[in-house]
C-alpha cells in the first residue's frame, strides 16, 4: 500500500506541476553543501581537500576501492586517518612502493587537489559564505518547480545559522527564513520555540503523532533542525497522500553524504525502520558525492531533474 502511495504521489506531481506544491527539501550541511566542519576540529581545510582526493583515487588491484576506503580499512584511529589525508602525497608514494597504486593514480593527486581548491575558492567568496555553488543552483531550481517549497537544513553541527543566513541574504525576497533553530533531544523529540513536539517511535508509536512536528512545515519557509547523535541521528522525511490540506500530496527530497544511515521516513504518519524507509523512498533519498557537489554547480539539479 505504501509503495502504491509513493508511486501515485510521484505520478500525480508530474502531471500537476501547475498545482499547489507542498514539497519539503531536506539538506544535510557538512560534506553535503559545504566542507565547513565545526564538529571535528581535526578536519582542517587541507585534510578535507585531500580526503576528497582520496575518495577519487583507487587501488591498482581493487579498482572499486578508494584510498579513503583503504585508509579507513587499515587505520583504526581517526586522528591517524586525518594525518594520512593531510599528508596524502607522501602516503600515496608509500603505497606506490608497495605496488598498491599506479604511477598514474599518484600523478593525478596534485591535479585533483587543485580542482577542489579552485572550487573551494568560489565557495569561499563573500556572497557564498563557504557554501557550494550547487546549493544555490538547487534553490533556484526548487523555486522554479515549486512556488511554495519548504527547505529544512538538518545537521549535527553548528553551521545551521550560517546556512540560514546565506539563504536569507540571497532569497529573502522569495522565502521566509526562520532564525530560531529547532533541536532534537536524546529521545528524538523536537524542541522549538518553547514547545516539545513528540515524535512517533518504532518501538513506542503510541502517545505521539507525526502531525505534531509536521504542523511546522510551512510553505515558502526555510528552517534549521539540529539533529542528535544520541537519538540515532535521524533526519526526518515526510510523505502524505493527497488531501485537502495537501492537494498535490506531501513529498520530501533528502540530500546527505550519509543518507543511507540517517534518513527516517514517515509515510502517512507511520515511522518506518531505517532499512524499510530507505527502500520504499529510495528515489527521494540522494547520497551526495561531496567532490561532485563541490565542483559541479548543476550536481543537485541533475540528481532530481529527471523526476520533473
Amino acid at each position: 500500500m505504501i509503495d502504491h502511495i509513493l508511486k501515485f504521489m510521484f505520478f500525480f506531481s508530474v502531471l500537476s506541476s501547475a498545482a499547489v506544491h507542498a514539497d519539503v527539501w531536506v539538506l544535510d550541511i557538512n560534506d553535503t553543501i559545504t566542507i565547513r566542519n565545526d564538529v571535528d576540529p581535526e578536519k582542517t581545510r587541507d585534510v578535507v581537500i585531500f580526503q576528497l582526493v582520496a575518495q577519487n583515487t583507487f587501488l591498482k588491484d581493487e579498482p572499486t576501492t578508494s584510498l579513503e576506503a583503504y585508509i579507513k580499512r587499515t587505520i583504526e584511529c581517526k586522528s591517524e586517518q586525518r594525518a594520512a589525508y593531510g599528508n596524502l602525497l607522501e602516503y600515496a608514494r608509500t603505497l606506490l612502493g608497495q605496488g598498491l597504486i599506479t604511477e598514474e593514480a599518484l600523478g593525478n593527486i596534485s591535479g585533483l587537489s587543485v580542482t577542489y581548491q579552485d572550487a573551494l575558492e568560489i565557495a569561499n567568496l563573500p556572497e557564498n559564505q563557504g557554501f557550494f555553488a550547487s546549493l544555490f543552483t538547487l534553490v533556484d531550481f526548487v523555486l522554479r518547480v515549486d512556488h511554495a517549497p519548504t527547505i529544512i537544513f538538518q545537521s549535527f553541527g553548528s553551521e545551521i545559522p550560517l546556512a540560514l543566513n546565506v539563504i536569507a541574504n540571497r532569497y529573502g525576497d522569495k522565502l521566509t527564513v526562520e532564525s530560531e533553530i529547532g533541536i532534537f533531544d536524546e529521545h528524538h523529540h523536537f524542541l522549538f520555540k518553547g514547545n516539545t513536539y513528540r515524535m512517533p517511535d518504532i518501538e513506542e508509536p503510541s502517545g505521539a503523532t507525526v502531525s505534531d512536528i509536521r504542523s511546522l512545515i510551512a510553505p515558502k519557509t526555510v528552517m534549521g533542525w539540529k539533529n542528535n547523535y544520541k537519538a540515532g541521528g535521524r533526519k526526518s522525511m515526510f510523505f502524505e497522500p493527497l488531501s485537502e490540506e495537501y492537494p498535490s500530496g506531501l513529498t520530501t527530497r533528502f540530500f546527505d553524504d550519509n543518507s543511507d544511515r540517517f534518513a527516517s521516513v514517515y509515510i502517512n504518519g507511520e515511522l518506518l525502520s531505517i532499512e524499510d524507509g530507505y527502500e520504499r523512498a529510495a528515489s527521494y533519498i540522494h547520497k551526495v558525492d561531496t567532490g561532485k557537489a563541490l565542483t559541479d554547480p548543476d550536481y543537485f539539479v541533475n540528481l532530481v531533474a529527471h523526476q520533473f
